[in-house]
């Protein structure tokens, strides 16, 4: 069975964003307990945690001559139209 690209990419993104929140110092009981039920509720979840973990990780290690010079720039705020 094939796995929906866009439900994939949401679970991506709900992983960093929940390793985002768990790493921040004031992460809330609640907000940790939101993060085990999430966890649990997918093994697809977990996955993808562990998958955000090791690229964070990963770009830890990272000096700051190793990122191209263009994208340490602040960009402007995209327009939409």
């Amino acid at each position: 069975m094939r796995t929906d690209p866009r439900v994939s990419a949401d679970i991506a993104q709900a992983a960093h964003e929940c390793l985002a929140r768990m790493s921040h110092p004031d992460a809330t009981n609640e907000e940790r307990r939101a993060f085990e039920i999430w966890l649990a509720a997918d093994l697809r979840h977990e996955e993808a945690y562990d998958r955000a973990i090791t690229l964070w990780a990963a770009l830890d290690t990272l000096e700051r001559g190793d990122i191209d010079a263009d994208l340490l720039e602040p960009r402007a705020q995209p327009t939409l139209w």
